[in-house]
């Protein structure tokens, strides 16, 4: 590690004083005494990588040249759902090991259930000394609601290049309200109100400036969240590296979330990137509008497709650099690492991104590979897995009770038993219902022996329609091009009844 301060460290040690004031202490004793033989626990989350987009399970671009390379001593899973497609009920059940209609997580407003302020990964490992990071706003709200359960939540806005000038620090106890102040007076000029005559160009000159700085690097402008709070990935994986590396050297063994913003959008990938894909002849397969279209046309969400997958050359060559590190470093050998995602993208059926109704393939399945201590083969995995089944997996690997509140299980190979047949994995996206009672309106979904169930209720893109359901043979087509809803009424029906059960709470 360094042993000086730059000027830029010094200005954000210093600005984050006010903050820190109402975070957990640097190092806290741990609950219970540790056993020697614990390993370290690092999960990696790159946010919004789709496994329909990685080249590591298939896809015809080489997204994931690192991944495909480190393959080689980790177990893959290849049919891995996340909990919700979108970051907060996502990373909600990857750190509750809880579907959604359970830990209630459908929006950032409400939060989670309080129950899970408690009942989560961080709380249930506490002989670990806990760590996490986030570059997301709406990721850093959730860790925020289990801060207690950690040793350390490092203010997000610590590796931005900018602070908001100070509104996450002036109102610490109102992020939200500032952050949506700033943006709306400042970053985009009052459109949803009155703004700041002078400042608003005064800040609109100096983001110019700073643009202009890393503009050979960045060519497409620099990472952001909503045009503002910008930032390097190359900061956050420095930093990441510089506290593990520091941390194990310690007798107490390290928990470790870092959950980065790339490959979300915006596209910005950097320089080495940039064009990377640019007519290489590969043609996404056309794929009719759904009712959820939000009007994109083929050759639009074609190109936004080439930035995302170029912006996801970046975040596979900063995984590839942590991991390289923590081999030359040795943490390899007493740590499990896994590799994920909150969500997936998706850029078909006239609609792109993320941040809808739809639970198509691109937005709901996402990549996993743990690596184990000293691991040197691969391992593939075909069976289905949910981002519920990480935490009670990490909490077997570590030699820990696994709670009864959990929803997931074991993932395969490492709990020993035979593969289930009947097992089932499921996902729920419900942003516009309220936190409890009836999830409605809803998206609600199930994979469960070889087949795939969509239900849709109550949206108002349905404009008062019934609600849809759609059942793929997922196995077989994968890019879900075939609804057989009404060709298998019994599958339909069976399927339906059980996810509707789920979802009842």
């Amino acid at each position: 590690m360094r042993n000086q301060l730059s000027r830029r460290d010094f200005l954000k040690l210093a600005g984050t004083t006010a903050a820190a004031a109402s975070l957990p202490a640097l190092r806290m004793p741990p609950s219970h005494a540790a056993s020697p033989d614990m390993p370290n626990i690092l999960i990696f989350v790159y946010d919004a990588l789709s496994a329909m987009h990685t080249s590591l399970y298939g896809y015809p671009r080489n997204t994931t040249p690192n991944l495909n390379r480190l393959a080689a001593r980790a177990t893959v899973f290849h049919q891995h759902y996340a909990g919700g497609n979108y970051t907060f009920p996502g990373t909600s059940s990857l750190l509750t090991g809880t579907y959604p209609w359970t830990h209630r997580g459908f929006k950032p407003d409400n939060g989670i259930d309080p129950a899970f302020e408690t009942q989560n990964i961080f709380q249930l490992f506490n002989q670990y000394y806990r760590l996490s990071y986030t570059h997301n706003a709406v990721a850093f709200n959730l860790l925020k609601q289990m801060q207690d359960s950690m040793d350390r939540l490092k203010p997000r806005q610590d590796l931005y290049l900018d602070r908001d000038f100070a509104s996450d620090l002036l109102f610490a106890n109102d992020e939200d309200t500032a952050t949506t102040s700033w943006w709306q007076s400042i970053v985009k000029k009052g459109r949803k109100g009155t703004y700041s005559l002078f400042f608003s160009h005064f800040y609109r000159a100096y983001k110019q400036r700073l643009l202009a700085r890393y503009a050979d690097i960045y060519p497409r402008g620099l990472p952001n969240i909503r045009d503002d709070n910008f930032f390097l990935p190359e900061d956050a994986t420095d930093w990441t590296l510089e506290e593990i590396l520091s941390l194990t050297q310690q007798d107490q063994p390290v928990l470790g979330y870092f959950h980065y913003l790339p490959p979300h959008d915006p596209y910005l990938t950097r320089a080495d990137f940039a064009d990377k894909f640019q007519d290489d002849g590969f043609e996404p397969l056309k794929k009719p509008d759904h009712i959820f279209s939000r009007g994109r046309t083929y050759h639009e969400l074609a190109f936004t497709r080439r930035m995302y997958d170029e912006y996801c050359l970046l975040a596979d060559h900063e995984f590839g650099r942590i991991f390289e590190s923590l081999e030359t470093n040795r943490i390899l050998e007493n740590s499990v690492v896994v590799f994920t995602s909150d969500h997936g993208e998706m850029f078909e059926r006239g609609i792109e991104k993320h941040y809808h109704e739809t639970l198509h393939q691109p937005v709901i399945q996402v990549p996993l590979l743990v690596f184990t201590p000293g691991q040197t083969t691969r391992q593939d995995v075909h069976t289905l897995t949910s981002a519920v089944d990480l935490l009670p997996t990490l909490l077997h690997l570590g030699g820990q009770a696994i709670p009864d509140w959990i929803e997931g299980r074991v993932l395969p190979t490492f709990s020993g038993a035979p593969p289930n047949p009947d097992q089932a994995v499921y996902a729920v996206e419900a942003k516009d219902s309220q936190q409890y009672g009836k999830i409605f309106p809803a998206s609600l979904m199930i994979v469960k022996g070889g087949y795939k169930l969509h239900y849709y209720t109550g949206w108002e893109r349905m404009k008062g329609a019934g609600p849809l359901v759609e059942l793929y043979a997922i196995e077989d087509d994968p890019e879900e091009i075939n609804n057989l809803a009404n060709e298998l009424p019994e599958v339909r029906d069976a399927l339906l009844a059980e996810v509707l059960e789920k979802a009842k709470g």
